[in-house]
């Protein structure tokens, strides 16, 4: 189990501001996630056409996702909803690259997306 902080607050960090998540049981050759606190509690996804478009000295990325499991039926077409994912994404991809693994290719096989340096 991981847990992430929300965007850097600038009032002290409560609960609400911590979100845990693991990686869940997949059926295929895609990793799928679950979040298991906050607001999206239950909701089980998994990242699909990720890129990293290196823009500047700092990565931005874009990505899609397949909600696998909504038990709670929340809206999942929210902007906090993708904000939530795109954190656990960077911080998903952080914790890979200090482990030595790429993310990308080893959940997503020949598919991933390559960066886009300009």
């Amino acid at each position: 189990m991981r847990q992430w902080k929300k965007n850097p607050p600038l009032l002290p960090v409560t609960p609400n501001d911590i979100i845990s998540y693991t990686f869940a049981e997949t059926s295929g050759e895609t990793q799928h996630l679950r979040i298991l606190t906050g607001e999206f509690m239950g909701i089980v996804f998994a990242y699909d056409n990720v890129r990293i478009h290196e823009e500047t000295s700092q990565a931005r990325f874009e990505f899609t996702f397949d909600v696998i499991e909504n038990p709670n039926l929340i809206d999942t077409n929210a902007e906090s909803f993708t904000m939530v994912l795109g954190d656990i994404l960077v911080d998903v991809m952080e914790s890979q690259m200090q482990q030595g693994k790429d993310f990308l290719n080893e959940t997503r096989g020949n598919d991933s997306k390559e960066s886009d340096s300009q």
